[in-house]
C-alpha cells in the first residue's frame, strides 16, 4: 500500500499518488486552509511500483523517481 501527502502548500494545490505498472486508478488530494493533503492508499506489488505527483495552482509539477 501507498499514500502521498503535501505539506506547507497552497489552498487548491494537489497530490496524486498513481502505480507505475497501471494497475489502479490514481489516488488524488486537494491542499484546502489547512495547507496539507493526503491521498487515499492505493495497493501497489512494492515501493518501486508507486509514484507521487504534486501539482501547484501555479502550474509547477513535480513528481517522485520510481520507488521513493
Amino acid at each position: 500500500m501507498a499514500w502521498a501527502r503535501i505539506t506547507e502548500a497552497a489552498p487548491g494545490d494537489t497530490v496524486e499518488i498513481s502505480s507505475t505498472q497501471g494497475d489502479d486508478q490514481p489516488q488524488t488530494g486537494t491542499v484546502n486552509a489547512d495547507k496539507d493533503a493526503y491521498t487515499p492508499m492505493l495497493a501497489v506489488p512494492s515501493a518501486a511500483a508507486a509514484e507521487a505527483c504534486a501539482t501547484l495552482t501555479t502550474g509547477v509539477e513535480g513528481c517522485t523517481t520510481a520507488g521513493g
